[in-house]
């Protein structure tokens, strides 16, 4: 009988998905946080975890869209 896993047979890429979630903190002290979700090349989840932990987290804004109004009311002074 053979001693190694299917996985140790395997031959390819493994990957991993990661859940975080990203806090904003506006100059007021407004808060967003929102999840996301990252897929990460690694051999194990235990690499994979240490991928994340160990980067760094840069940010860029390339897109801001309008996705909604809120209706509240009219203004009705003409002005």
């Amino acid at each position: 009988m053979f001693s190694q896993s299917v996985a140790e047979l395997m031959i390819g890429t493994k990957q991993y998905k990661v859940q975080l979630h990203v806090t904003l903190t506006t100059k007021k002290g407004e808060m967003f946080r929102h999840p996301i979700e990252l897929v990460v090349d690694a051999d194990s989840k235990e690499l994979a975890e240490a991928i994340i932990k160990e980067s760094t987290i840069t940010s860029e804004v390339t897109s801001i869209s309008l996705t909604a109004i809120h209706h509240v009311g009219r203004n009705t002074t003409g002005g």
